[in-house]
C-alpha cells in the first residue's frame, strides 16, 4: 500500500479518460450504424461493468433509488449483452455489405 500511495496515477487516469471517451464516441456510432457491432460492444463492456459494479457499489445497489444513473447503466449493459449475442440485425451496414459484396 505504501508503494502505491507514492505512485502518480495521472497518466493512467488520463489514458482511461481517453479510452472511455473514444470507446463511447466511436463505439456508439458503430453500434448505431450496425457496423462491426460485436467488436464495438466488446470495447464498451468493460466500461459498463465498471460503472455498474464498481462505481455504484459504494452507494449500495438498493440505496440508489433517486440515482437514475445506476438504472441507465444496467439497461445499457443488458442491451450490450444482447447486441453481443444477437449481432447487429437485418437493417445494419454489416448485413447490407453481406448482401451486396461488390457495391
Amino acid at each position: 500500500m505504501d508503494m502505491m500511495n507514492n505512485v502518480d496515477t495521472a497518466l493512467f487516469n488520463m489514458a482511461m479518460v481517453h479510452y472511455v471517451a473514444f470507446a463511447h464516441l466511436f463505439g456508439g456510432i458503430l453500434i448505431t450504424l450496425g457496423l462491426m457491432t460485436r467488436l464495438a460492444v466488446i470495447f464498451q463492456l468493460p466500461i459498463l461493468m465498471v460503472a455498474v459494479f464498481l462505481v455504484n457499489i459504494n452507494m449500495g445497489f438498493f440505496s440508489v433509488a433517486d440515482n437514475l444513473e445506476f438504472e441507465i447503466s444496467i439497461i445499457v449493459l443488458i442491451a450490450l449483452i444482447v447486441f453481443l449475442i444477437y449481432g447487429s440485425g437485418k437493417f445494419s451496414v454489416d448485413e447490407y455489405m453481406k448482401r451486396h459484396p461488390h457495391w
